[in-house]
């Protein structure tokens, strides 16, 4: 990595405007966006440099200035690590563990050489983060979905199951990024639950970036645990003590949708290798004919 800070001679006026369209920042107020602007710092890599570490600590928010990058995942220490999607030129990553306070979920790797603009932890949350993000109660759920609005439970399959709001589907967290153009076709309005409220405002920031409107459940489930008003189609479903197969079934469901996901992930990098080739091929064509 090399620090390279400051924005003159290193950005253009189509990477700025491409900044100011982005779903993320073009509803922030000037101001924030000034400050914002104020506290990027550019940073190198080369191909093959590591950006962020699965199990690190969150320190950045990043913005792709030029150049394309790989996200992996390991789903245990000895597993072999699981290509999920790459990024390129005006995306941006790094906010997940700045918003949950978990550690790195991913790892992300350089695939050429890359300019990025990243700001740090305390800015991302003050000029960022909370100008960015709405907030709902539980008491006014039961109207939103009487609406049309989605209520997003981005918790394990196993949580999910075992209490949830009523009529709320279930997209765990590290499988939202697939799913985000499809919540982005229904064009309706979604809540998104979890635990604590923590790892929905992440998960927010995903939606956000794919021009979902979206807004988080405050305190996530804890705020059913500590509610009078839980009740009715809208209470949590009843946990029943589990015995050793209700616990098999659901860790072989588990499994399964682990299995529908990395199906999904091997349709897309499919179709990303069919497209390569169709460029490969009109490459060559065009060689062809200038010898």
């Amino acid at each position: 990595m090399i620090n390279d800070d400051g924005l003159e001679g290193a950005s253009s006026g189509d990477w700025m405007e491409s900044l100011l369209r982005s779903p993320i920042f073009q509803n922030l107020p000037p101001i924030y966006l000034q400050q914002i602007l104020i506290n990027l710092h550019n940073v190198r890599y080369q191909a093959g440099d590591v950006i962020i570490e699965q199990g690190g600590v969150g320190e950045h928010f990043y913005l792709i200035r030029s150049g394309w990058c790989t996200l992996t995942r390991k789903a245990s220490e000895r597993a072999k690590p699981v290509k999920l999607l790459e990024l390129g030129e005006n995306e941006t990553f790094g906010e997940d563990a700045l918003l949950s306070g978990n550690l790195r979920s991913v790892t992300i790797t350089a695939s050429s050489e890359m300019l990025l603009s990243r700001i740090d932890k305390k800015h991302f949350i003050k000029l960022i983060k909370e100008p960015a993000l709405k907030y709902i109660e539980y008491a006014e759920v039961a109207n939103e979905q009487a609406k049309g609005t989605v209520v997003l439970d981005i918790r394990d399959a196993s949580d999910y199951e075992a209490g949830h709001i009523a009529g709320s589907q279930n997209i765990p967290f590290f499988s939202l990024r697939l799913h985000g153009k499809e919540l982005q076709a229904q064009n309706k309005k979604v809540i998104v639950v979890c635990n604590d409220g923590a790892l929905s405002e992440a998960a927010a920031f995903v939606l956000l970036k794919n021009r979902v409107e979206v807004e988080i459940l405050s305190k996530g489930m804890l705020e059913l645990s500590d509610s009078d008003e839980v009740s009715g189609t809208q209470s949590l479903a009843v946990t029943k003590e589990e015995s050793a197969e209700d616990l098999l079934r659901k860790e072989n469901a588990t499994l399964q949708e682990e299995l529908a996901n990395l199906k999904d992930e091997l349709a897309m990098l499919s179709r990303q290798n069919r497209m390569l080739i169709k460029q490969t091929d009109k490459l060559k064509s065009v060689l062809d004919r200038r010898m």
